[in-house]
């Protein structure tokens, strides 16, 4: 009886997988050729845009770490411009890729500091969103450090150093 079942299970298992094989070769050619629905915007779009949310979200990250410290307001400035574009800075400058995105892209820099003083005058009076900002963190690193696994292997750097270069730049 075990061994029936067995069977069963072992012929269930395998007609499955036939059939998931045979959607697959029926249907590649459907999702290769078809979208499944249309975006109001290109990918290059997508990116550029989460670019700059994240470029936001770490300067912000960067000023809340050094509010209550008693640093003054250059200095938190700073810090929010070096959190939010120093991982781009040196993994450019590590793979010689000149010029920087934010001193050929200025918006990188205005959003950076922009959204320091934002987040500096934020900061004095009001509470922030802690486990909001803890999310678009965590996505913001996840996304740079795609970016730059793509901007190393797109400089044909070995894939040890692309991976390098993703850790640093998230």
């Amino acid at each position: 009886r075990n061994l029936a079942a067995a069977r069963f299970f072992l012929f269930g298992r395998e007609l499955a997988w036939a059939w998931r094989a045979f959607l697959i070769q029926t249907t590649a050619h459907i999702v290769r050729e078809t979208p499944m629905f249309d975006w109001p915007f290109s990918y290059e779009q997508f990116i550029t845009a989460a670019d700059y949310i994240g470029i936001a979200v770490f300067a912000i990250t960067g000023v809340l770490a050094a509010a209550g410290r008693g640093i003054d307001f250059f200095g938190v400035i700073v810090l929010g411009m070096v959190t939010a574009l120093g991982g781009g800075t040196i993994r450019d400058v590590t793979l010689g890729a000149y010029p920087l995105v934010w001193v050929e892209n200025p918006i990188y820099l205005q959003i950076a500091v922009s959204t320091s003083v934002f987040a500096f005058i934020w900061s004095r009076y009001l509470h922030s969103p802690r486990r909001a900002l803890l999310v678009l963190d965590a996505f913001g690193l996840a996304l740079f450090s795609v970016i730059g696994l793509q901007k190393a292997l797109s400089l044909d750097a070995a894939p040890i150093v692309a991976v390098t270069m993703a850790v640093v730049t998230g």
